[in-house]
């Protein structure tokens, strides 16, 4: 117990016995095969020996009569030869550690991460019997210091626990605190905490420049039933429900921001009563941003709030609930820095860096490349458009929208068309107006089903050329393209073989 193994890299992990913790998240040999993520530019992740000496989780000997099939022979010849050397008989946790299978090349990120992410850049010999490709343990303290270890703090840990030991009355947990304050590594730990206790776990997303699930830009909920164990660009999943706002910040948004973290809260209300919930909020907690904190504190009613502070920010909770007359228990809690900060994160990334990152994720760039992606033909009478918080008149709107990054959202809503005055979706039976998209003007709110890029427009057939990674049955449910302010990140562009035309980068 109490041991532990920091590295940098993937890996595919089994325990065949006893039982690990990574990032609060507990893996038993009941557990299956979990992958974990370590990138380079982030601290180092810890495997940490979890089990406890009272039940131990079985013995080596059962251990070594007991594999799992599907490991291989060869492995379960090395595994049961060690089991049966008595010198290993005090071993309580066995992990297996698995190579990734290369279906995907992360080293395309290198245009956003300076460096191969999963590539390690110290000096460990690569190729030898014992090294699994992409996975660089790290043997002695000096590595582990040279590369940060993200240090969990006990106040942290105790109020995890207290929240866990609330977990059958499905508490409410909104996560508050300046940028760079935690916010987002505590959720993670409370996150994978609550699912050992929790089948599923509800995340509200109200960080729309640093998304965990989704592309920037959304104020989404997801319904999260497996940990989260590397970071965003890793575990992207389709939300339960989702808003496009279009933008980073709600600083010039904040009525639509609102509407869109009211509608999805009570979406989850109304749907997942019985499960947990965390709301991870921005970092903005001066002036407007103190309002809106304020508003989302009224909307989602929390039972907890966590409240990260540093040295030069803090938000002033009791004042807050004093002035909404709420009540819930507060946990304010310092920030936790790293043992050291890595060497790589010293290269210069940024959030609009990590925002690039999710979004070639989302994209799967790290499997093929743009060019080589399926195309969808849209036909342009079956489309809405709408610009956010910019006017573009439909005669210059083909031009906007070629070659963008847009919004696919799915609005019942019946508009009054201004140019008309009928209905928009009657229009499409007039046939001066029967071929055209139509424009929508203002805010609206509807779900937004994920992201696509217009690859071309054919003026002549009328057609959207649309890249996007969503199933064609959800893509047929489309039929409002949303521009905002979330552009395609010119590394994705960067990355192809091929001369792309047209394409500017910054000097």
């Amino acid at each position: 117990p109490n041991e532990s193994l920091c590295y940098h890299g993937r890996v595919l992990l089994t325990v065949l016995l006893g039982t690990i913790k990574l990032y609060g998240y507990k893996v038993e040999t009941r557990s299956g095969r979990v992958s974990l993520f370590s990138p380079n530019s982030y601290p180092s992740v810890a495997i940490e020996n979890a089990t406890e000496q009272s039940n131990g989780g079985g013995s080596v000997k059962e251990i070594g009569r007991s594999l799992p099939q599907n490991i291989g022979e060869d492995i379960q010849r090395v595994v049961s030869k060690t089991c049966a050397n008595p010198k290993y008989s005090e071993i309580n946790c066995i992990c297996l550690l698995q190579e990734f299978p290369r279906m995907d090349d992360y080293s395309r990120f290198v245009s956003v991460y300076r460096v191969d992410p999963f590539e390690y850049q110290g000096n460990i010999q690569k190729g030898t019997p014992d090294n699994i490709a992409e996975f660089y343990p790290f043997t002695n303290e000096e590595e582990v210091m040279r590369n940060g270890k993200m240090c969990l703090s006990s106040d942290w840990e105790n109020a995890v626990k207290k929240m866990c030991d609330e977990i059958h009355n499905s508490p409410v947990v909104l996560v508050s605190g300046p940028v760079n304050s935690g916010k987002s590594t505590f959720a993670r730990f409370l996150l994978n905490s609550f699912l050992n206790k929790s089948k599923s776990v509800g995340w509200l997303e109200c960080d729309i420049g640093q998304c965990e699930f989704v592309g920037s830009g959304q104020v989404s909920l997801n319904i999260v039933t497996e940990p989260i164990l590397g970071p965003p660009f890793t575990h992207l999943q389709h939300p339960e429900r989702a808003y496009f706002v279009g933008t980073v910040t709600p600083e010039q948004i904040s009525g639509l921001y609102l509407q869109a973290i009211r509608a999805t809260y009570t979406h989850f209300r109304d749907t997942f009563k019985s499960t947990p919930l965390i709301i991870n909020t921005n970092g903005w907690i001066t002036y407007l941003g103190l309002d809106m904190l304020k508003e989302i504190i009224k909307i989602t009613q929390p039972e907890y709030i966590v409240n990260l502070v540093t040295e030069t920010a803090k938000v002033d909770v009791e004042s807050v609930l004093g002035s909404l007359n709420h009540d819930a228990k507060i946990f304010e809690l310092e920030r936790v820095y790293p043992s050291n900060q890595p060497e790589n994160s010293r290269q210069g990334l940024v959030q609009s860096d990590y925002r690039a990152l999710q979004l070639l994720a989302y994209f799967e760039t790290h499997i093929t490349s743009l060019s080589l992606k399926p195309t969808y033909a849209i036909p342009w009478r079956s489309i809405r458009i709408l610009f956010l918080h910019q006017q573009v008149p439909p005669s210059q709107a083909m031009f906007a929208l070629n070659g963008v990054l847009v919004a696919l959202v799915e609005d019942k809503g019946v508009y009054e068309n201004l140019n008309v005055g009928q209905p928009s979706d009657e229009c499409a039976n007039d046939p001066k107006w029967a071929d055209l998209p139509r424009f929508l003007v203002g805010s609206h709110l509807a779900p937004c089903l994920g992201y696509g890029i217009i690859r071309a427009i054919d003026m002549v057939k009328k057609l959207f050329y649309v890249i996007t990674p969503l199933p064609f049955d959800t893509l047929k449910r489309v039929n409002t393209f949303v521009r905002g302010q979330i552009d395609i990140p010119s590394s994705a562009l960067e990355d192809e073989e091929d001369d792309v035309p047209y394409l500017l980068t910054d000097s």
